[in-house]
């Protein structure tokens, strides 16, 4: 019997749909499912290269021989197999850290232009819907599993959402395929589990048509999902002053609702994750509480948003320390934590001074012209709107212990006529500055 002649229609995306045009990367865990998912694609007729790519989480004494035996039937299916053993941290929801570890395995398997295909299936989808509601999720996380999105360099998909547990066991036992039972699906300990063995089935016997219903709350969620999202698209346009900051005063009218989608749309495009439902919710009560002092931020993962003066600003968790560099300005030089490079140019080239750049100190002043008098560096900051977090990092030029500069910014009245005398231009490339650099500099003559 030929396994594509089983059902009608068999994927979604069909095989030939599939984004990307590099390799279909499985996450073959030998379950009914995956193994569903490797025979019809192998049978598909599709000409890109399979492998298969079985993560062995090492939870349980048998793990190594589900691995093996997950091998055995790649080969039946004459395709290639890939073996990844991971170690799952340990804490209290084990569950989402082995979902972590199992994805961050197949990520180093996806290149670029590749799809990395998963056998998520309509029981799947059911259940991430129960599970997403009981954690109040909004419209977008009630759609449930999507079919496709970016993954890493290349593509994730699900084509088996349309399918059934059931439905996809039939299939490999009509087509004579061999699959594994892994021990940790009887165990209720899992959220998912519990759910799928205690609950669901009650619910079933009372709403028979329960799996059709959820589904299709399940799309509509999605369709308002995607109808709100195409509507803040333009308006995130607009409030989007850099990559990594928001103009919150053009969203002052959002509702709570509309202004969560457009921070979890911006996170997404910026990083490829959005942040959590109930601290997100904190977060925004936060920021309408919030006074010009106030620094609300919002923390998962390695990445942070910060509100404060009226922006949002989003950027990675860093672990920024105080730096002290030697500067010979014949060249440029490289800062540290992203902030980009210094240099001193001109029409006859770069001077070569021996200076040094620092980050800040408590008490510092500077002189910006001879008649006026010495300014508090972090005072200047503040009025450049330069944000409280990111005020210590910007480069000190100094010549010894005097200061010569604060970035490109400010410069002492001295240096800047030397600068000026010379035909020189003190430049700072810098990468994340958090400040509006749209000003004229100070020295420029």
């Amino acid at each position: 019997m030929n396994p594509s002649s089983l059902r009608s229609p068999l994927l979604d995306p069909c095989p030939a749909q599939l984004p990307g045009d590099g390799r279909l990367i499985l996450a073959f865990s030998g379950g009914a499912d995956s193994t569903a998912l490797a025979s019809l694609i192998a049978t598909s007729g599709q000409q890109r290269e399979i492998v298969c790519v079985h993560v062995d989480h090492g939870l349980d004494p048998g793990s190594g021989d589900r691995a093996e035996a997950a091998r055995s039937i790649v080969e039946r299916l004459s395709l290639a197999f890939r073996l990844e053993r991971v170690q799952v941290s340990s804490g209290s929801n084990r569950e989402a850290a082995a979902r972590h570890a199992r994805y961050a395995a197949l990520k180093k398997h996806v290149q670029k232009g590749d799809c990395l295909l998963t056998a998520h299936h309509a029981d799947d989808q059911v259940e991430t819907i129960f599970l997403r509601l009981l954690r109040g999720s909004g419209p977008a996380g009630l759609a449930g599993i999507p079919r496709q999105r970016p993954f890493g360099s290349g593509w994730l998909a699900r084509p088996l959402l349309d399918w059934t547990r059931s439905e996809l066991q039939g299939y490999c036992r009509e087509a004579g395929l061999e699959w594994i039972e892994d021990p940790s699906n009887r165990s209720s300990c899992a959220d998912r589990n519990f759910l799928r063995h205690h609950i669901l089935p009650d619910l079933r016997k009372r709403w028979p048509g329960l799996d059709h219903s959820v589904l299709r709350s399940g799309r509509l969620s999605g369709q308002a999902a995607g109808s709100l999202a195409l509507n803040l698209r333009p308006l995130l346009a607009s409030a989007l002053k850099r990559p990594g900051q928001l103009d919150g005063g053009e969203l002052e009218a959002l509702c709570d609702l509309e202004l969560g989608e457009m921070i979890r749309i911006w996170a997404r495009d910026r990083v490829g994750e959005a942040p959590p439902g109930k601290p997100l919710d904190e977060f925004l009560r936060q920021v309408r509480q919030a006074d010009g002092n106030q620094t609300p931020q919002l923390r998962w993962n390695d990445t942070v948003i910060r509100y404060w003066n009226r922006h949002f600003w989003l950027d990675s968790v860093g672990h920024s320390r105080p730096y002290d560099l030697d500067w010979h300005t014949s060249h440029a030089l490289s800062l540290p934590d992203r902030l980009g490079t210094m240099q001193i140019s001109g029409r006859q080239g770069p001077p070569a001074l021996e200076l040094r750049v620092r980050s800040g100190q408590a008490g510092e002043r500077l002189k910006t012209a001879t008649n006026e008098s010495t300014h508090r560096v972090k005072e200047l900051l503040r009025t450049h709107g330069v944000p409280p977090w990111q005020r210590e990092r910007w480069p000190r030029l100094c010549d010894g212990d005097r200061l010569l500069a604060v970035g490109d910014q400010w410069v002492d009245h001295a240096f800047a006529d030397w600068l000026h005398t010379h035909q020189l231009e003190l430049q700072w490339d810098a990468v994340e500055s958090g400040a509006d650099r749209s000003r004229q500099k100070r020295h420029t003559p």
